[in-house]
């Protein structure tokens, strides 16, 4: 049979009667078993100790035992004691109700259910079918009253007048319901995460629930708002912490229904404090792990950047405009870790001091620094060649030169021993023209001396077709055409962007003269307004 553990006896409270006996004994499969029952509880009486015996139970050990549920045991009356035995008195004991003030604990609706005083229906919120999780609850804690209370038995018989005294210890257990669990570690590529169900019963102290979500490295979280409620004063954060140190993604006062925030790192973590328990706030989210990937790379002053895939995997690759150099690594990967990173820094596009520019169609070459100054002591020679039967049309769109010895020469040819169409020193105002190039080249140089400094130069330049004029440009402005190519014929109207007036020309210009093609005017300026 199934031990029970030992349970307190009564205290007498009411006069004292007969004692009834009750039997748990398991059913034998034998005739007339009741005396032999009966003898065992006459022999257990005769004992000293019979008061540490443990009573028996008809449904087990429980917090409450029924008064109702004590009844005398059906069956024949004792039999009489043996000629040679002497005599015994029956004992007398108090007839208040067996009850057991602690025992084994049995299911959570059987046992609460049994407690005066505690709500009925309430029953210890569930653990999760997933994640792990530890809870934070209040300490059970137990209260002995040692209250010694005696009751008398009086055994007539031989000896009258001999009165037998116990002693009676009560123990009252009382527990304090913890919180509903609410620390927890979640794992997996996607899940939901809910406030704690309110306890029925007061606890003291208060809320503090603490929640990690974790996904694969390479993949972040995102985080939904499927609804929230908080009372006042109680505050909610949510950290990335899969970095060196947490980032603050959000609190309470930016949580809304419906927000999705997104975590750039594998790990994010959720903290929720209340005061005023049992009656906290909810709350109700839904997470997902989604692909991380690389930042866009920025794109280089003077270049350009293009990019096959942010994941990890993909490359971006980088480029300057015609004048500058690249400096750095022209092509960065995208590799995978706990937060993707690319394989180097982006790189920068420096203007060059000096360059060839082989089959030059349309671009510019300015000097070092541009659009901030130059530096001292340059000597920088550019080349610039146009593809085989194209001619070259140089535009000044700025030149800046420091006074002294700083000196740009631009030659009708290929090497420095080719004749000038122009000199900075000889010359005071820019041609607004421009220049035309006889041939498939021009040389370009610049030098400065040991002091001084200034912005240098812009220089655009446009390869055209023998028998065509080249192509028009305007600063701040744009224009159309009647042939795209330019040949002899083609008309061409400006116009300026807002805030600007045409100046110095004519707003319609046209290419002429079939032995050598021009443009009849000059292409126009837009001055920007006071």
């Amino acid at each position: 049979s199934a031990e029970v553990e030992p349970t307190a006896l009564p205290t007498p409270e009411e006069r004292e009667a007969e004692a009834h006996f009750v039997s748990t004994a398991p059913t034998l499969k034998i005739l007339n078993h009741h005396p032999l029952l009966e003898d065992l509880l006459h022999e257990a009486f005769l004992k000293k100790d019979y008061l540490a015996q443990a009573p028996f139970l008809p449904a087990g050990a429980g917090p409450l035992l029924p008064s109702g549920a004590l009844q005398p045991a059906p069956g024949p009356p004792a039999p009489k004691p043996s000629p040679h035995t002497p005599a015994l008195p029956r004992p007398v004991f108090p007839t208040d109700p067996l009850t057991t003030p602690a025992g084994r604990p049995g299911p959570w609706g059987e046992a609460w259910g049994a407690v005066p005083g505690v709500d009925p229906s309430w029953s210890p919120p569930g653990v999760p079918e997933s994640g792990t999780e530890s809870s934070s609850q209040a300490p059970t804690t137990a209260s002995t009253s040692l209250a010694p209370r005696t009751g008398a038995a009086v055994v007539p018989g031989d000896e009258e007048g001999t009165t037998t005294t116990s002693t009676i210890t009560t123990t009252t257990v009382t527990t304090l319901q913890g919180p509903a669990p609410c620390n927890r570690t979640l794992a997996g590529p996607e899940g939901w995460l809910v406030s704690p169900e309110p306890a029925g019963v007061p606890y003291d102290g208060s809320l503090d629930c603490t929640y990690t979500i974790s996904v694969y490295p390479g993949y972040g979280v995102e985080l939904k708002v499927e609804n929230i409620s908080l009372a006042e004063g109680e505050t909610l954060t949510v950290e990335s912490a899969g970095g060196l140190e947490p980032i603050l993604l959000a609190n309470e006062s930016f949580l809304l229904r419906g927000q999705v925030i997104r975590s750039p790192a594998n790990l994010l973590t959720l903290r929720f404090q209340s005061p005023r328990p049992p009656s906290p706030g909810s709350y109700h989210f839904h997470y997902q792990a989604y692909l991380l990937s690389c930042p866009f790379p920025a794109r280089p002053a003077f270049g350009e950047v293009s990019v096959s895939s942010l994941h990890p995997g993909g490359d971006a690759r980088f480029r300057c405009t015609t004048g500058y150099q690249l400096q750095g690594a022209r092509r960065l990967l995208c590799r995978n870790a706990t937060r993707p990173f690319w394989s180097a820094r982006e790189p920068l596009c420096l203007a060059a001091c000096g360059g060839v520019v082989r089959n030059a169609t349309v671009g510019r070459i300015v000097s070092p620094g541009f659009p901030g100054n130059y530096s001292n002591n340059l000597t920088c020679h550019w080349l610039l060649e146009a593809p085989d039967g194209h001619r070259l049309h140089l535009h000044f769109e700025k030149v800046s030169l420091a006074e002294d010895d700083d000196r740009l020469i631009i030659r009708n040819g290929n090497n420095v021993e080719a004749p000038p169409v122009y000199d900075s020193y000889e010359v005071e105002y820019l041609p607004i023209e421009g220049l035309l190039s006889t041939g498939r080249h021009f040389f370009v140089e610049l030098t400065t001396d040991s002091s001084g400094a200034a912005a240098g130069m812009a220089l655009r330049y446009e390869a055209f077709e023998q028998g065509h004029c080249y192509e028009p440009f305007v600063k701040y402005g744009n224009f159309t055409t009647s042939d795209p190519r330019y040949p002899v014929g083609t008309t061409v109207e400006f116009s300026c962007d807002p805030g600007y007036t045409l100046e110095q020309g004519s707003t319609i210009i046209e290419c002429v003269d079939p032995s050598d093609p021009q443009w009849n005017e000059t292409e126009p300026a837009c001055r920007g307004g006071c």
